[in-house]
């Protein structure tokens, strides 16, 4: 596996995703990692990202405007959390 390939492919992710947002291109040369002849090397894993979206419908009530006196969350009848989105 191609090492800056699978980093680039994470980053474009991520940026879908958006949990990052694209910066400036550097003006300079890229840093170098520099490793002595002591470092031990292990094996290059590609990068994942796991995405746990179990509990993203409770994330899409509003607390603050869902509450009254029945409690949070507050759906309307008939609907699920899962509708809010």
């Amino acid at each position: 596996a191609d090492p800056e390939a699978a980093v680039q492919s994470l980053i474009a992710t991520l940026e879908t995703d958006e949990l990052i947002a694209p910066g400036m291109p550097s003006s300079g040369p890229a840093p170098q990692m520099l490793a002595s002849d002591e470092t031990p090397r292990t094996p290059f894993r590609l990068p994942t990202l796991q995405r746990f979206l179990d509990m993203q419908g409770f994330l899409l009530v509003d607390p603050i405007h869902e509450v009254d006196d029945t409690g949070w969350p507050n759906v309307k009848p008939g609907g699920t959390i899962s509708d809010r989105a």
